[in-house]
């Protein structure tokens, strides 16, 4: 009997096992980080078992490079804040993606925050946020680029520009977010 998730996560499909299947070869054939599929099939126990009829939550798979745009929530912390996630394939086969933030106020004015942070998210595998530097004009463009050693990227990654304190453990707020390559 085929085993089948309730749900897969936005911005995973369903992939339908055929013969001769490992999830291994479905990886390298998407072209993203088995990882990532291990982790969003928790229906399959031995990922090293999977039969014909199985049913996967897969990464959509993403076209590299792309360019999504990140608005603000409601209500907008400015109205004039906007941002950019450029995500793109390195010569070295390694992943990017470049956060471009303006219109933002000080972080301060927002609360006991010092600083912003590119944020992403990966389901089930976890999280990870990294610092935007501003630049010398009034007001500043936030920016900056993370280099991924895997390719965990995949159509949908939900991407954030937030406030952080980088000397206290304050919560983030989130004050620009979008999906990449949607």
């Amino acid at each position: 009997m085929a085993r089948v998730p309730d749900q897969c996560p936005l911005g995973f499909t369903r992939y339908t096992v055929i013969k001769g299947d490992t999830i291994f070869l479905i990886a390298r054939r998407l072209g993203v980080d088995i990882g990532l599929i291990i982790a969003n099939n928790p229906h399959i126990p031995n990922p090293a078992l999977i039969f014909p009829g199985d049913i996967l939550c897969v990464p959509a798979t993403i076209t590299l490079p792309c360019c999504s745009v990140l608005s603000t929530l409601t209500p907008p912390v400015s109205a004039t804040a906007l941002g950019v996630a450029l995500a793109q394939q390195l010569p070295t086969g390694e992943q990017a993606v470049s956060i471009l933030a303006t219109g933002l106020p000080n972080p301060s004015q927002l609360g006991n925050f010092n600083a912003y942070e590119g944020f992403i998210t990966f389901p089930e595998i976890g999280s990870f946020g990294f610092l935007l530097y501003p630049t010398s004009e009034t007001p500043p463009t936030w920016s900056s680029t993370v280099t991924l050693t895997r390719p965990i990227l995949f159509r949908g990654t939900p991407v954030q520009v937030r406030t952080t304190n980088t000397t206290t453990e304050v919560s983030p707020q989130v004050v620009l977010q979008g999906n990449l390559c949607t």
